[in-house]
C-alpha cells in the first residue's frame, strides 16, 4: 500500500488567512520510506503569530521567519503537492482534520482546485489499541513507542506519524490494510461536496473490543429524539410526562435508552435530557447521580418532579420492542449535512484572505504574487 503521510505548519495557528507555511510529507509503500521532505512556503499573512500579543510563542517552528520568507507562494508549489495525493492509495495525517483545513484554505486563497483525496486520522487509531492512547499528542505517543523526530517540523512530524501506524500495525500483527479491514475503517474523504471524517464501522456497533464515542452517541440520540419529536402524539399512561434518565443511563448504552425512549413515546409521554423542563426522573439510586443532586436542588426552589428508580420505571413501561437502528446510516447523514453546512457557510462568507486582499488592493494580482 502507498501511504502518504503529511503535516502542515502555520503562521498563525488560523485555517482560514492562507497562513500555510510548510507543508513536509513521507512517502512510503508498506512502510518502505521512498520520499521524505519539507515543503517551506511564503504565507500571505505579513506577521507570524505563533502565540499571544506581549506572550511567548506556544510552538516553535523549525525554520526562522525569513528562511519562509524566501520560499516560494503556495501557487509555485501547489502541482508538486497535488501529484503526492493523486499518487497515493491512502493519506494520513495526525489529527488531520487542521491539516485538511490549512491546505483546503490555501487553495481557495490561491484560486486552485480543491485537492481531492481519502485520509485516515492516525489519532484516533492510536486510540483504538490502548484506551491510554486516547487523547495523548504525537509527542508523548513518539516517546510511548520508540520514535524519535524533532516536533513542529512538517517531515518530522509526518515520518514520526507514519511510524506510529506501522508500530500500531504491529503490535496487532496486521499490515496496513489488514488493520484498517479489522477494525472496520471507513476514511475520511476530502471532497467538492465537504470533508467528511473518518469513523469506524467496529466503534460504532460496539466491536472488536470498541467502544462507540461520546460525540457519536450523542449524535445518534439527538437525531432519535428529533424523529420521535416529530411524531404523532399518542395516548397512553404517561401523557404529559417529560421524562429525564440519571447520565449514564442515557449515554452508556444509548441502543437500550432508545428503545426505552420509543417505548416512552409510544405510552404518550415524552424525553428530555434538560433537568429544568422533566417531570419525571429515572434515577439509578447511587450516590454518583450528579442529575439527581442537581435536581433535588431544583425541587427545593420550586420545580415539581416525581422521581422513580431505575428497576421500578422500566417494569412500569411494560414490555419493550428490541428494535434495531441503522446507526451507520444517521451517522453518514449527520455528517454529510455537517459538510453540507460548511461549504454553504463557505460560499456565503468570504475568507479573511480574500477581505484581506480586497483591502490590500492585491487580490487581482494574487496569481502573479505567487
Amino acid at each position: 500500500m502507498k501511504i502518504l503521510s503529511f503535516d502542515i505548519e502555520s503562521c498563525t495557528g488560523s485555517p482560514s488567512d492562507a497562513s500555510l507555511c510548510s507543508f513536509g510529507y513521507c512517502f512510503s509503500e508498506d512502510f518502505e520510506v521512498l520520499d521524505k521532505k519539507d515543503i517551506l512556503v511564503n504565507p500571505l499573512p505579513k506577521k507570524f503569530r505563533l502565540g499571544k500579543k506581549g506572550e511567548e510563542a506556544r510552538i516553535k517552528l523549525a525554520y526562522e521567519e525569513e528562511e519562509f520568507r524566501r520560499s516560494p507562494r503556495f501557487s509555485k508549489v501547489y502541482n508538486d503537492i497535488k501529484r503526492l495525493f493523486l499518487k497515493a492509495d491512502l493519506c494520513i495525517g495526525f489529527a488531520v482534520g487542521n491539516d485538511v483545513r490549512y491546505l483546503n484554505n490555501a487553495c481557495q486563497a490561491f484560486r486552485l482546485p480543491l485537492i481531492e483525496y481519502r485520509f485516515c486520522d492516525i489519532q484516533m487509531l492510536a486510540g483504538f489499541i490502548d484506551e491510554e492512547n486516547k487523547g495523548m499528542g504525537l509527542s508523548r505517543l513518539g516517546e510511548k513507542y520508540g520514535i524519535e523526530f524533532l516536533e513542529h517540523k512538517s517531515d518530522d512530524d509526518a515520518y514520526a506519524t507514519l511510524m506510529l501506524f506501522q508500530k500500531l500495525c504491529e503490535t496487532c500483527g496486521k499490515t496496513a490494510a489488514g488493520f484498517l479491514e479489522y477494525y472496520e475503517i471507513v476514511a475520511g474523504v476530502n471532497a467538492k461536496d465537504g470533508v467528511k471524517g473518518m469513523f469506524s464501522l467496529a466503534q460504532i456497533y460496539n466491536r472488536k473490543g470498541l467502544k462507540r464515542s461520546k460525540a457519536q452517541s450523542g449524535i445518534l440520540l439527538h437525531e432519535f429524539l428529533r424523529e420521535m419529536k416529530n411524531r404523532p402524539k399518542a395516548q397512553g399512561i404517561l401523557r404529559g410526562k417529560r421524562v429525564c434518565f440519571y447520565s449514564e443511563m442515557e449515554k452508556d448504552d444509548i441502543l437500550t435508552a432508545r428503545r426505552l425512549i420509543k417505548r416512552i413515546y409510544d405510552l404518550g409521554g415524552s424525553y428530555t435530557s434538560d433537568l429544568t423542563s422533566a417531570n419525571l426522573y429515572v434515577t439509578s439510586g447511587g450516590e454518583g447521580d450528579a442529575r439527581l443532586r442537581k435536581l433535588k436542588r431544583l425541587i427545593s426552589a420550586g420545580q415539581r418532579a416525581k422521581i422513580v428508580g431505575e428497576k421500578e420505571f422500566i417494569v412500569s413501561l411494560g414490555e419493550v420492542e428490541q428494535i434495531e437502528f441503522d446507526d451507520v446510516s444517521v451517522l453518514v447523514k449527520h455528517a454529510r449535512e455537517k459538510a453540507e453546512n460548511r461549504m454553504n457557510k463557505a460560499r456565503a462568507q468570504k475568507s479573511k484572505v480574500e477581505k484581506y486582499g480586497e483591502k490590500a488592493g492585491f487580490q487581482k494580482d494574487l496569481a502573479k504574487k505567487g
